[in-house]
């Protein structure tokens, strides 16, 4: 590359992990307690650390976020443009199942195993509903 430096840019995209972790069909969601989609259920997981593998971070925030150890595979990834207003982001999303029951931290408000029907009743946070539908859709061809 020569010496000279790379060019910074102005926007950035972030990366995040993400766990659909699922009991006998029920789907594993947290409810946030911080802007942005304060009050809403989401998928749990968060950012990737720099030098750090997707599949550490999304060990390391579910560990965080509802005490569960996981041994998670990779599902699909998904662009989330202007979810977050000004944001982009890049999802790396990850399914588990689980037997445990999760513990709770500052970042969540309470936990619920929700059914594929149940979804369509709550506040979903960021583009959730849609990966949800999604890695549904993919699981039907599976079967």
């Amino acid at each position: 590359m020569g010496d000279k430096p790379l060019k910074e840019y102005e926007g950035k995209i972030n990366v995040c992990a993400r766990a659909i972790i699922e009991n006998q069909g029920r789907v594993l969601l947290v409810k946030r307690t911080r802007e942005p989609d304060i009050g809403f259920w989401c998928i749990p997981g968060g950012i990737v650390n720099m030098g750090e593998t997707s599949l550490d971070a999304v060990i390391r925030e579910v560990k965080e976020e509802v005490g569960l150890d996981i041994n998670p595979r990779f599902l699909f990834y998904q662009d989330s443009i202007n979810v977050v207003p000004n944001h982009h982001w890049l999802c790396l999303y990850f399914h588990a199942a689980n037997q445990e029951d999760p513990v709770i931290n500052s970042e969540s408000d309470a936990y619920c195993f929700f059914s594929r029907k149940e979804l369509g009743e709550i506040d979903i946070a960021f583009d959730n509903r849609e990966v949800l539908e999604r890695y549904y859709r993919l699981n039907s061809k599976d079967q």
